[in-house]
């Protein structure tokens, strides 16, 4: 079992592993970007589409924003 499915199945898991730590520092950089553009700044729906892959339509988020991972995480609609 990996560390990323240990972490998602509740269990101790190692939050240095490679591949965990890759993730954490893609969603920290991704979310310091969507935080610091504008809310009428067309490039934040591309960062989110890209940090919270899982969401529904119409959704926004009021910055600032702090992800440890994103990609685990799901929004539905407005």
């Amino acid at each position: 079992m990996t560390e990323k499915e240990k972490m998602l199945s509740g269990k101790i898991y190692d939050s240095s592993d490679k591949e965990l730590a890759e993730l954490r520092t893609k969603a920290h950089k991704l979310s310091q970007q969507y935080s610091s553009l504008y809310e009428d700044d067309e490039r934040r729906k591309a960062i989110l589409d890209e940090l919270l892959p899982d969401h529904g339509e119409g959704f926004f988020l009021q910055g600032p924003v702090y992800f440890d991972y994103g990609v685990f995480t799901k929004f539905g609609s407005g």
